[in-house]
C-alpha cells in the first residue's frame, strides 16, 4: 500500500494527530544517520545542513531515559528503555539487556536476519513486589499506534531520567540510570540494613572473570561487556564522599560485594556501572529516511525502527526481522531533548515513513509506505 499523503487530505490530517501525539526514545544512531545523510524531505521544506549537523552532534548527549509500562510489552517489564542497537528492559527483579547486530551474510539469501545477545542480571533473594516509580519525569510522552484497533493503542506514556525499585531488600532500594552505552545502578542502603543481602545472577555470559583493575567481564560470542569496578561510599555530615573499599565475589555466575569496615549507622551506596559500548551495533532494520528543520531550529525525523518485545531466555539468538513501524520525532532546537515521537504501524507488518515536512507553525507531515490491511487510520 502506497501513501502519499499531502497536506489538504483526510489521511493527512490523521498523520498529523499520529505525528504531534507522543515520545519515543528513537535511538541515537539512527537520528545521526538521517541527520548526516537524509536530503530527500518534501520541496515545502528548507533544511539547514549546518543545522543539521548540529542535531546529529548534540543529539548523542541524551541521558538514557526509561519509559513506564503501560501496556506495550510484557507484563512483567516495569520499564524499558531503547538505544542503538539495543533494548533494556527492568522487571520487579530483572535488569535484561538485548544487543543486536546485523548478521554479516549474504543478503540475497537472508535478508533481515539479526544475531546478538541478551543479558540477564537478576536479583536473588529480592522482593518480587518492591515499590516501583519513576523519578525526574522527562518532556514528552510516547505513544504507540499498533494496528487499527484503537482500543489497543497505547498514549501519553511518561518517560524518567530514573526508575526507582524500593525495598528490593530490607532496607535496600536500587535506582537505575545512565546513559546510551552504559547503565548505572545505585544499590543504596539505608542505616542499618545488611549490605550482604544483595546478591545477584548473570546469565547470558558464556564466561565471567575479574580483571585486574577490579572489573568484572563479561564474556558473549559478539563480544565483552563489563562491570566496572564498583564505586562504594557514605555521606558525611558536610555531604562530602567517605570512599569505602569493596570489590566484587564471583562464585559461578552469582555476583555479591565484598566491603571493608564501614559506619552501619549511615546509608551506604554502591554504584557499579554495566558498560556495553563494545557490544553495541544498529539493527538492520532501522533507518532515518527523512529530517526536516523548523524556523525555531527543532528537528522533525521519520524512518523505519524494530519493535522489540521482551526476551523470554538469556544468550545468543539469531532471529528473521519482518516487522517494523514508522517513526516520527521532533528534537529541540539544541537536539539534546526529545520533544515527542511514536511508533506507526499496522500489526504483523512493515511500515516505514520515507519523507517528512513541517509547516509554519509545526505541523507535520509524513509520507510512507505500509504493508498489510489494518494500518491505523481514523475516519478513513
Amino acid at each position: 500500500m502506497n501513501l502519499y499523503i499531502p497536506p489538504s487530505s483526510r489521511i493527512g490530517r490523521i498523520v498529523l494527530v499520529l505525528a504531534i501525539a507522543g515520545l519515543l526514545a528513537v535511538c541515537a544512531s539512527v537520528i545521526f544517520v538521517g541527520a548526516q545523510n537524509a536530503d530527500t524531505n518534501l520541496p515545502t521544506v528548507t533544511t539547514a545542513n549546518t543545522t543539521k549537523a548540529r542535531v546529529a552532534e548534540n543529539f548523542g548527549r541524551l541521558p538514557l531515559s526509561f519509559e513506564q509500562n503501560k501496556g506495550q510489552t510484557d507484563k512483567q517489564v516495569k520499564f524499558l528503555s531503547h538505544g542503538p542497537g539495543y533494548d533494556l528492559f527492568l522487571t520487579s527483579t530483572e535488569a535484561v539487556l538485548r544487543v543486536q547486530k546485523p548478521r554479516e551474510t549474504d543478503k540475497s539469501k537472508e535478508a533481515n536476519v539479526r544475531e546478538g545477545t541478551v543479558l540477564r542480571m537478576k536479583m536473588l533473594g529480592a522482593s518480587a513486589a518492591p515499590e516501583v516509580e519513576g523519578q525526574l519525569e522527562l518532556p514528552g510522552k510516547i505513544n504507540y499506534f499498533i494496528g487499527n484497533d484503537p482500543a489497543q493503542w497505547r498514549r501519553n506514556i511518561p518517560t524518567y531520567e530514573k526508575a526507582h525499585f524500593k525495598d528490593i531488600y530490607p532496607g535496600i532500594d536500587v535506582v537505575y540510570y545512565g546513559n546510551q552505552r552504559e547503565l548505572e545502578y545505585d544499590f543504596v542502603i539505608g542505616p542499618g540494613a545488611n549490605p550482604k543481602l544483595i546478591r545477584f545472577s548473570v546469565e547470558g555470559a558464556d564466561q565471567l572473570r575479574l580483571d585486574k583493575t577490579g572489573k568484572l567481564q563479561l564474556s558473549f560470542k559478539h563480544g565483552e561487556v563489563s562491570l566496572n569496578k564498583p564505586v562504594i561510599y557514605q555521606l558525611d555530615e558536610n555531604g562530602s564522599r567517605r570512599e569505602v573499599k569493596g570489590t566484587y565475589v564471583v562464585n559461578g555466575n552469582e555476583v555479591r560485594f565484598k566491603l571493608d569496615r564501614f559506619d552501619a549507622g549511615k546509608a551506604l551506596i554502591i554504584d557499579p556501572v554495566l558498560s556495553y559500548s563494545t557490544l553495541l551495533g544498529s539493527a538492520n532494520s532501522e533507518s532515518a529516511n527523512g529530517i526536516a528543520v523548523d524556523s525555531q531550529g527543532s528537528a522533525y525525523i521519520t524512518g523505519t525502527a524494530e519493535f522489540s518485545g521482551f526476551p523470554t531466555t538469556a544468550g545468543a539468538f539469531q532471529t528473521t526481522s519482518s516487522r517494523g513501524g514508522a517513526f516520527i520525532t521532533k528534537l529541540d532546537p539544541t537536539g539534546s531533548s526529545l520533544v515527542y515521537s511514536t511508533y506507526l504501524a499496522g500489526e504483523n507488518n512493515s511500515t516505514r515513513g520515507n519523507g517528512i515536512a513541517v509547516d509554519a507553525t509545526g505541523n507535520a507531515y509524513v509520507t510512507g509506505i505500509s504493508e498489510g490491511v489494518n494500518f491505523p487510520l481514523v475516519n478513513p
